[in-house]
């Protein structure tokens, strides 16, 4: 970047002939025929009145510089909008936390504050509640295991069904002696 400032610098330096730190016109059509580039009075003078944007009759070394390297004032440019826009956004989050502090001291505001807090105690009530019953069926099931485990089978549902099953299969293995048979 400093190479090309410095080409550039040089450049406006030579083409400056008069010394006065701006480009007049003869000054700009000397340097285009050296460069090779020859064009009729008419377009040359359309040309400069492109070139001078600011209508002064003479380019200054900026304006030079942003004809020769428009992506450059583009870059600057953008830089100080991005600058802008966050102190923008720092001030508009300053502006937002000044009015909620404001709002929450109207009766509005203390009021919403006090449903908000009844609705957070609620939810972790309701919270609570639902980790209690979770522990509470984790305990029945682990109880009901147990009981099957040990043999001893509460008189509920499957249970039930389960401990007569048990007691009908012992019954019929009482039956059968198995002696009769030849293994």
């Amino acid at each position: 970047m400093g190479a090309k400032k410095d080409f550039l610098a040089k450049l406006f330096k030579s083409m400056d002939t008069d010394g006065s730190g701006a480009l007049d016109i003869h000054e700009v059509k000397v340097a285009m025929m050296k460069m090779g580039v020859h064009l009729g009075q008419g377009k040359f003078r359309r040309f400069f009145r492109l070139m001078d944007q600011n209508k002064t009759g003479s380019i200054s070394y900026p304006d030079f510089h942003k004809l020769i390297f428009p992506e450059d004032n583009i870059k600057e440019k953008a830089t100080a909008n991005m600058i802008a826009m966050k102190h923008h956004a720092a001030k508009k989050k300053q502006y937002e936390k000044r009015e909620t502090a404001l709002y929450a001291q109207t009766f509005e505001g203390e009021f919403q504050a006090h449903i908000n807090e009844r609705e957070q105690v609620a939810q972790k009530i309701a919270q609570e509640k639902r980790n209690q019953g979770a522990a509470e069926e984790t305990l029945r099931q682990n109880t009901r295991i147990m009981r099957i485990k040990s043999g001893q089978l509460s008189m509920l549902g499957e249970d039930n069904r389960a401990q007569k099953l048990i007691q009908l299969n012992n019954e019929k293995a009482k039956e059968y002696d198995f002696n009769d048979f030849d293994l």
